[in-house]
């Protein structure tokens, strides 16, 4: 068995440092988000609701249609290796099996982007990039988000990928949540996922912690 680590050679030079963490308090809050809105707008405005800049959501069970997703793939040869398929719009939507998003802001406006797995009508399992401004509740749907008020995630331009990508930066002149204790990372490209959140943990003082 070949155990050499998969790499993607990215465009630009490795960025320093390899792993972003805020540290805090948090909350954890649930939320209704509501029929007939798109995900990203009944995200924002249950943010909004909560006094909330920046969160990670889950939720299940929720009915999307219209349901549009990306696929990613990687691409050979291509400067940008790692790119997206067009926008695809299955008929009569789909059941959400799991969905996280990452919630924050992009040009001083709110932000979300949404992984998920769902179901649609031909029955079968499927995954990808769900578009949260494009997407809409059938149904409302239960979702809980946790949120670091120390933290902003800014969408912002990488040198290194060449994308616009999340990453979090401690907030300014915010006060410190009073919950339970949080951390808000994002690990670079190639690194090991499991040792970068390991040692997270043994740096933050961390002796147990559920990945969100």
């Amino acid at each position: 068995m070949d155990m050499t680590p998969r790499r993607l050679t990215h465009p630009g030079p490795p960025l320093e440092p390899r792993v972003e963490v805020v540290a805090g308090r948090g909350v954890e809050v649930a939320v209704t988000l509501p029929a007939g809105m798109t995900l990203h707008d009944a995200i924002a405005r249950a943010m909004a609701e909560h006094g909330i800049a920046s969160a990670a959501l889950s939720f299940r069970g929720a009915v999307l249609d219209p349901l549009v997703y990306f696929i990613p793939t990687v691409v050979e040869g291509a400067a940008q290796r790692f790119q997206y398929s067009p926008p695809v719009r299955p008929e009569g939507g789909g059941r959400i099996e799991i969905a996280t998003v990452t919630f924050g802001r992009r040009d001083g406006a709110p932000f979300s982007h949404c992984h998920a797995l769902w179901e649609e009508a031909d029955g079968q399992p499927h995954g990808g990039h769900v578009v949260p401004t494009d997407s809409v509740l059938a149904a409302d749907v239960q979702a809980v988000a946790w949120a670091l008020p120390e933290a902003d995630i800014l969408s912002e331009p990488d040198a290194e990928t060449g994308y616009t990508l999340f990453h979090p930066v401690r907030a300014e002149g915010r006060a410190a949540g009073q919950g339970r204790r949080m951390a808000t990372v994002r690990v670079k490209p190639n690194e090991d996922l499991c040792l970068a959140l390991e040692r997270v943990c043994a740096e933050q003082g961390f002796r147990a912690a559920t990945v969100r």
